[in-house]
């Protein structure tokens, strides 16, 4: 395996990806809904006579006058499945067990005052934590004694977030994350009611208020394969002969030399009758964002006849109202470009992906890429389906030590040894064959009868009008020079990506550039960003737009024993035209600071990889259009 793609720098992209995910678009989501109208009991039940009441616009239960003797739950009349609950609640008590709770994914026990199910738990010691009620009867999970002290204040209004999506649950107390914890039991019900807590056997009183609720999309079935409409003007090129170019756009499971590889073999010797090539658009730790961006330079300018999208790990941690408006601009694009390109998105997974699938159900993401792939007759592939299959059968190991030598015929299976990247010889072999009965069942699903239609935008929000627009001279002064990979390695490394890179050496070189963000109707905004390198030689820069306050980024991160591609953000702008300013100062940053503490040692045993303070940038990502500076 080269030396990109060393298990430890693999193992850096998941993060990576969420990093450029944040700097990219922040995240769009749903607004909650209320679940208590501040007056009445309406949606609830409970014993509303002696034990719950409400008291201006909360939820009260409890005295600090008297012992409250057993628990007491007042219950949603509605069940929920995936959901994201925020509250505020606070506890007070002078006597006892002083515990509350909210239960979600819950049921009332008949005959019985109790409830079994999931509770985001909250007293003393306990702030933040997942109980099993009267089920396990055990903690799931709890933060640890340092985020304890952090999130808890007794007496004192506490901000609740819990987010329940397929087997995965998260805990936010006072805005700092306590739990996230992945379900590892297959059939416990996916859905239930909210419960409010009053523990019993204490002198306490609890309260809650500002309750909202979002909910989820419900995850899809998990199923290998859906062919939909299939690839028709695929097949029906392929066997007319000829050349036919097949693009690979994902992170960086499709940038090894796995799967890609493979099933590009695969369609060679099923079709020797037609010239393939190659467009390897595949950039390790980005996802769908940064995919809508480059898409026009990085695919659709290779003129594709197929399309492979895969982005379902790095998009793990995004919203999947973001995930669908930039899948959308991906499809859009492409699209538009030629109605008669193809196109399949391939769902691959990691560790903490495998207990939704085991469960029968897709992981976040790849649910939200489904309403995407449904909307356009887009066929889809999980990669990860067959894995779970051979996990319940003991013929496959996730994760573990690769042995040397090592025998890709040993079984079981050993997949990955980091729970993301799979093994060329075993995992990726395995997602090829699950690509090629895929592809054997969507030969048979489409027929091109000449009719391609664009429907009509899913999302008002899509990534259509993502552009990557190349820095021109026009943008730059002269502390800026332009290199190739003649006369610089790093645009050597970068030329397939980067064709376009320019390097400021010294303080005061400037970018400038104006853009117009078109108005769309219920989109307050579109985030603007610089497409550029970070890595030990980085310096800093001050970023200036319009009259908003200047800020200092410095171009190396955690991570930077090395250059990758990154984004530099210059925020979600309104509507109209803006101004941008971007200078390198003279301001070294304190690299020994920002490395993280196991990279140190490099910068020790190489100082000369980090004494440079350069920028090195290649375009601008907005949308809209970039005008003249």
């Amino acid at each position: 395996m080269s030396r990109f793609f060393s298990t430890e720098r693999v193992r850096l992209f998941a993060a990576i990806s969420l990093v450029l995910a944040g700097l990219l678009s922040p995240e769009i989501q749903a607004a909650g809904v209320p679940l208590f109208d501040g007056k009445t009991f309406a949606g609830w039940e409970g014993d509303t006579a002696t034990v719950w009441r409400i008291e201006n616009g909360e939820i009260v239960a409890g005295s600090l006058d008297k012992k409250q003797q057993k628990n007491d739950f007042l219950c949603t009349t509605k069940r929920y499945g995936n959901f994201e609950l925020r509250l505020k609640v606070r506890l007070t008590g002078t006597e006892g067990f002083v515990n509350s709770g909210i239960q979600f994914r819950s049921e009332r026990i008949p005959g019985s005052h109790e409830v079994i199910g999931y509770q985001a738990d909250f007293g003393h010691g306990y702030d933040g934590a997942l109980y099993d009620e009267s089920r396990r009867k055990r903690m799931l999970a709890q933060p640890s004694q340092e985020v304890l002290q952090k999130v808890s204040r007794p007496g004192e209004w506490h901000d609740y977030r819990i987010r329940a999506e397929g087997s995965r649950v998260q805990l936010w107390v006072n805005g700092i994350q306590t739990v996230d914890y992945t379900e590892p039991e297959p059939g416990l019900p996916a859905d239930g009611i909210i419960a409010l807590q009053i523990h019993g056997n204490a002198v306490a009183e609890v309260r809650f208020k500002d309750l909202t609720l979002e909910e989820l999309p419900p995850s899809v079935e998990a199923v290998e394969c859906r062919p939909r409409g299939g690839l028709p003007h695929f097949f029906a090129k392929a066997k007319q002969g000829g050349e036919l170019r097949v693009a690979y756009l994902g992170g960086s499971i499709t940038a090894a030399p796995g799967w890609r590889v493979q099933s590009l073999a695969w369609l060679k010797e099923r079709f020797p009758q037609v010239s393939f090539r190659e467009i390897n658009a595949a950039i390790g730790g980005t996802g769908s964002n940064l995919g809508a961006f480059r898409v026009g330079q990085d695919v659709i300018a290779g003129r594709p006849d197929l399309v492979f999208v895969e982005f379902a790990v790095n998009d793990g941690g995004t919203a999947p109202e973001q995930i669908k408006a930039t899948m959308e601009g991906i499809v859009r694009q492409i699209r538009l470009a030629d109605p008669t390109t193809d196109i399949c998105f391939v769902y691959t997974l990691s560790d903490w992906m495998v207990p939704d699938l085991r469960a029968g159900l897709f992981q976040r993401s790849a649910s939200a890429m489904e309403e995407v792939a449904n909307h356009y007759g887009i066929p889809t592939v999980h990669f990860g389906v067959e894995v779970a299959r051979q996990l319940a059968a003991g013929t496959l190991v996730f994760k573990g030590e690769k042995p040397t030598p090592f025998d890709p015929a040993a079984d079981p299976m050993l997949f990955s040894t980091d729970g993301v990247h799979p093994l060329v010889e075993t995992g990726h072999k395995l997602y090829t064959e699950v690509l090629v009965r895929s592809l054997e069942h969507m030969q048979q699903a489409g027929s091109n009868d000449g009719q391609v239609d664009l429907p009509a935008a899913l999302r008002a929000d899509n990534w259509e009008q993502a552009r990557l627009v190349p820095i021109t001279a026009a943008m730059v002064d002269a502390g800026w020079q332009r290199v190739g990979p003649a006369d610089d390695p790093l645009a050597k490394r970068f030329e397939n990506r980067m064709p376009v890179l320019w390097r400021a050496n010294a303080a005061g070189g400037t970018l400038h550039f104006r853009v117009r963000i078109p108005v769309e109707e219920g989109v307050p905004g579109r985030q603007v960003a610089i497409y550029d390198l970070i890595g030990p030689g980085g310096g800093t820069v001050d970023v200036r737009v319009d009259d908003r306050p200047a800020k200092q980024v410095a171009r190396i991160d955690g991570y930077c024993t090395y250059w990758r591609i990154a984004t530099l953000s210059l925020g979600l702008l309104p509507a109209g035209d803006h101004e941008v300013t971007v200078t390198l100062t003279a301001e070294a940053p304190k690299k020994r600071d920002i490395l993280f503490e196991r990279n140190r040692s490099d910068l020790e045993q190489h100082p000369e990889k980090y004494s440079p303070n350069q920028w090195y940038a290649s375009a601008v990502l907005i949308f809209g259009e970039a005008l003249d500076p």
